[in-house]
């Protein structure tokens, strides 16, 4: 605690500071759950309908392929993607893999929207 002059901070003042700053912490990290808990609900949605939508795109012989490939791709960016964010983290700035995180999501984007815009979705027809 920094004096800049007046009357001499007690043990009692610094108590109540402290106090208050774990209040406050306590406040965030109970935050932490309920965000836990909707980010594994959402995700419960996401990633089974990005499977059928890719099974959907692929021919009945190569979607075992395709599940092997997008399975692994997503474990191994699981290892990747923190090892890469940290060395960015370090080196570059501190917001840095953030910013990366945005650009692979505008290009995933734009990798998705040419596509469709070229071909229609194939569309189960009647019989």
């Amino acid at each position: 605690m920094v004096h800049t002059g007046g009357a001499t901070p007690t043990k009692t003042d610094e108590a109540e500071t402290t106090t208050k700053r774990a209040l406050g912490l306590i406040f965030f990290i109970m935050l932490i759950y309920p965000i836990t808990v909707l980010n594994r609900a959402v995700s419960g949605f996401i990633f089974p309908t990005l499977t059928a939508l890719n099974a959907n795109r692929a021919s009945p012989r190569e979607q075992g392929v395709l599940m092997g490939v997008t399975t692994a791709l997503g474990s191994l960016m699981s290892i990747l993607g923190p090892l890469w964010a940290g060395v960015v983290y370090d080196r570059v700035m501190v917001g840095a893999p953030y910013w990366m995180g945005a650009v692979v999501y505008v290009l995933a984007a734009l990798a998705l929207v040419r596509p469709a815009s070229r071909q229609r979705l194939r569309r189960p027809g009647p019989g």
